[in-house]
């Protein structure tokens, strides 16, 4: 198991995958926000 620290809060966590970034707290708020802004530029393209 290796210790990664969260890019966002600063804390530690335990992982399992070298491309994680956010500690399990912080990931829920980043990827809905994520997520939120992808959809925004996705209806920005329809044309009406």
């Amino acid at each position: 198991e290796d210790r990664k620290k969260c890019t966002v809060c600063g804390a530690f966590f335990a992982s399992t995958s070298n491309s994680v970034k956010y500690c399990p707290d912080c990931r829920k708020r980043i990827t809905r926000r994520q997520a939120a802004e992808r959809m925004r530029k996705r209806r920005a393209l329809v044309t009406r």
